[in-house]
């Protein structure tokens, strides 16, 4: 999942911390990966710099796809939207991700 520095000092907090509603089961290596393939425009995410693993902890449902191009974004990476509940966890170290 794709988070913001804010983002993932609030999780790394708990509590009341909320996850995003998208993630994505492929590796991604960078910033513009976030921004292009995933289609995260910055009037969604103005901070895409950190990418951390999660894992569930409860059955919930999910939809699954292809991310498809929007605004000037192609899309074309994976994703996941958890519908509902997110009965996440993150799992690991958070990761810097490179802007290029």
């Amino acid at each position: 999942m794709v988070v913001s520095k804010g983002q993932l000092e609030a999780l790394k907090k708990g509590g009341g911390a909320r996850f995003g509603g998208w993630a994505t089961s492929e590796a991604v290596p960078n910033q513009a990966y976030a921004r292009n393939q995933l289609s995260i425009l910055p009037e969604f995410k103005e901070d895409v710099s950190y990418v951390v693993t999660v894992k569930t902890t409860a059955p919930q449902t999910i939809n699954r796809g292809i991310v498809g191009p929007l605004g000037a974004a192609s899309g074309g990476g994976s994703q996941v939207e958890f519908v509902g509940d997110r009965n996440l966890q993150l799992v690991g170290k958070p990761r810097l991700l490179p802007v290029r």
